[in-house]
């Protein structure tokens, strides 16, 4: 089935984009669980995209719940993840198919909120706890694809407990992963390819009553972006690979925050630049 914008299902709405060479993925729910519609149920959603057509493609078996992101390496390999009625959700494209993933059964509850991949045998999820609670002793879940299975990975301890909202990796050596803890403190997680390291300065934190970063982009091992708010403003830093820093963004009145970052590439014909 080909759709235009209007031809999506009822009530529905597409959070997150992945593009590889010759089209796109854009993931999201219909039944707007999320949007304010205040009632039903939310099912997967899942739209792709080649050229000037768009077309909705089947995800198999019981399709309540939401896609929250999507990742692609290729026109081949792809991931979305997000929740179902069963509980947390990974999705994989082997360029035939949407299925589900097995999960590592020590888990648990919660939903995924971010994925990012670099190749076939490297990719990354994030999983925040059931009910949206930081209680004592509860804080997010990162788990790994090493191109055989998924497996759970120890989040870093950073003495205290933490709630995660994006995810980017340029390699298996480097990623990073954004978020907050509480309504004081962003932050910034990074593996080397041996270990989860805190990679926040306190020095970003000061004279800052809220802070939170939503999203988190990079191009290279020396260059990624962050962005959130700072709760008089929005909050935007910069990895230069030697540390990060705050660079300045508009200032409006009110509560300010920015939700999303990217890096923009030119594709001329052979490849992305």
């Amino acid at each position: 089935m080909t759709l235009s914008p209007r031809g999506l299902p009822r009530r529905s709405a597409l959070g997150a984009v992945a593009t590889f060479p010759g089209g796109a993925w854009a993931v999201g729910e219909s039944g707007l669980r999320q949007h304010g519609d205040g009632g039903g149920r939310p099912k997967q959603l899942i739209v792709r995209l080649t050229g000037t057509t768009m077309r909705r493609v089947p995800v198999a078996g019981p399709a309540d719940g939401d896609l929250a992101d999507v990742a692609a390496t290729s026109a081949a390999d792809a991931w979305a993840v997000g929740y179902s009625a069963h509980g947390p959700l990974i999705l994989h494209w082997n360029g035939t198919a949407w299925k589900r993933a097995p999960l590592p059964a020590a888990l648990g509850g919660g939903e995924f909120v971010g994925v990012a991949a670099t190749s076939r045998t490297n990719a990354w999820a994030i999983l925040n706890p059931q009910n949206g609670g930081l209680g004592r002793g509860i804080q997010a879940r990162i788990v790994h694809w090493n191109g055989r299975r998924w497996g759970v990975v120890i989040s870093p301890a950073i003495g205290m407990s933490y709630w995660l909202d994006d995810v980017a990796a340029t390699s298996a050596k480097d990623v990073w992963v954004v978020g907050s803890a509480g309504s004081t403190r962003a932050v910034i997680l990074h593996w080397n390819g041996l270990r989860w390291t805190c990679a926040l300065s306190p020095k970003v934190h000061r004279g800052y009553s809220f802070r939170a970063l939503f999203a988190v982009s990079a191009s290279s091992a020396g260059n990624a972006l962050a962005v959130g708010s700072s709760g008089t403003g929005t909050l935007a830093l910069h990895w230069n690979g030697h540390g990060w820093k705050r660079f300045k963004t508009p200032r409006r009145g009110g509560f300010n925050a920015l939700e999303d970052v990217t890096f923009i590439f030119k594709w001329n014909g052979t490849a992305w630049q």
